[in-house]
């Protein structure tokens, strides 16, 4: 052997044993053979590559179980599916005469004033 390949090996051998440590499995150095040694290697990037996809497979799924929208249109309000007082409408804005016009036939079921009302109620659950 050169002293080269000596350095490569001891480069490898520590690359190989850091490997080990963090992956929990404690410094093995049987494997001699370049196949041996890249199946290993192999074989850890798999130990790290699947959780991660599974983690993520399963954390997807989970998201989109929860994201279904509480309101999906307008249509929503028109048919009771949400309550008259749980709309949170700024009194004076373009959104309150169409809801006047179209929706409720002039019912006002909504006393808030200000932009800061609004926020406060939506906080508080009080309107979605």
């Amino acid at each position: 052997m050169q002293a080269n390949d000596k350095e490569y090996l001891t480069i490898e051998k520590s690359i190989s044993y850091t490997i080990c440590i963090i992956l929990g499995k404690g410094p093995f150095f049987n494997v001699s053979t370049l196949a041996g040694r890249f199946l290993t290697y192999g074989l850890h990037a798999l130990q790290i590559i699947l959780p991660a996809i599974y983690t993520a497979s399963l954390l997807a799924s989970i998201i989109i179980e929860n994201s279904k929208p509480t309101i999906s249109g307008i249509d929503d309000i028109r048919n009771g599916k949400i309550l008259p007082n749980q709309i949170g409408i700024l009194v004076g804005s373009q959104a309150e005469e169409y809801y006047l016009n179209s929706i409720s036939q002039d019912k006002k079921d909504y006393p808030l004033k200000t932009t800061n009302e609004i926020y406060t109620s939506l906080i508080d659950g009080d309107i979605d």
